[in-house]
């Protein structure tokens, strides 16, 4: 079985890059971390299935970095070995939480970040904006605008972070694609995720809904000291077809999959291998 972290995202150190600027990790992004289950070896998989992004050879990666040194974001940007940008705040120079006050209402704040998102999507694999939805603005504690001005009404933060819904993929949602960028006052100075493009999504299911559910029947699933064992009486909420990117041996893996829901719990089924993906409980977070 696959286990795949449902909230959370897991940086590993890698190989060692540096921007002219300021020295820095590159960090492997994992947005999902796995161990495969057994798999049906006599399925008839879809030709180019599961999607694969390769990580990127160094010189491509250095190529990235360039582009990264000739921007603002220079200073607050790690690349990770796929070549997508990941916000980083650990260089003292990111934030000049002494200096900067941005001043600008929230409306204001989402058209810099749409017109951010416009002239740095290509380094998130974004080519439509369109498909943008905002979601959140907050500030490099975390705080959310209206948390923010309610508790320092006289005060303005020094950068605010927008956030995006996650991409979603001729109708269906990638998982772990929400996008971020970090604005001063002045600049756009950071972004961070990355949405996929040409997705493998075969035009059958070798297991439909009702038949990822079977393959679930009898099995016990254990996760944070909780346990469940799939009956056929067991309560099931709406199930959902989802992709869920998996890294692993230095590749993204891009899977559709059915999000499954017994009771308190998530469960993935590949809806073309039948393998179970992930067994988590929601109820623990």
């Amino acid at each position: 079985m696959i286990y795949i972290p449902y909230f959370s995202r897991i940086f590993v150190c890698s190989e060692l890059k540096y921007f002219k600027v300021r020295k820095f990790y590159i960090f492997i992004v994992l947005s999902i971390t796995c161990f495969i289950s057994a798999c049906n070896d006599d399925i008839d998989v879809a030709p180019g299935y599961p999607t694969i992004i390769e990580k990127k050879s160094s010189i491509e990666i250095d190529r990235v970095i360039s582009q990264i040194e000739q921007t603002e974001m220079a200073s607050c940007i790690v690349i990770d070995q796929f070549g997508y940008p990941v916000m980083s705040f650990d260089n003292e120079y990111c934030i000049d939480t002494e200096n900067w006050n941005f001043n600008a209402d929230i409306e204001k704040i989402k058209e810099l970040a749409m017109e951010g998102f416009s002239s740095y999507g290509a380094f998130m694999e974004v080519s439509d904006t369109s498909e943008i939805s905002l979601t959140s603005v907050y500030n490099h504690e975390g705080a959310s605008y209206d948390e923010f001005l309610e508790e320092y009404p006289d005060s303005m933060s020094p950068v605010w972070i927008v956030s995006t819904a996650i991409q979603r993929y001729k109708d269906l949602e990638v998982r772990g694609t929400d996008l971020r960028i970090l604005l001063s006052p002045d600049h756009v100075i950071g972004i961070s995720g990355h949405w996929y493009t040409n997705i493998t999504i075969p035009e059958n299911d070798n297991f439909d809904e009702e038949a990822a559910k079977g393959l679930l029947l009898d099995k016990t699933f254990e996760y944070s000291r909780k346990t469940i064992i799939i009956k056929r009486d067991t309560n099931w909420h709406n199930s959902k077809k989802i992709i869920v990117p998996i890294v692993q041996s230095g590749q993204i893996e891009l899977h559709v999959c059915w999000a499954l829901y017994p009771d308190s719990w998530e469960i993935l089924v590949d809806s073309q291998t039948g393998d179970i993906l992930s067994s988590i409980n929601i109820s623990a977070y």
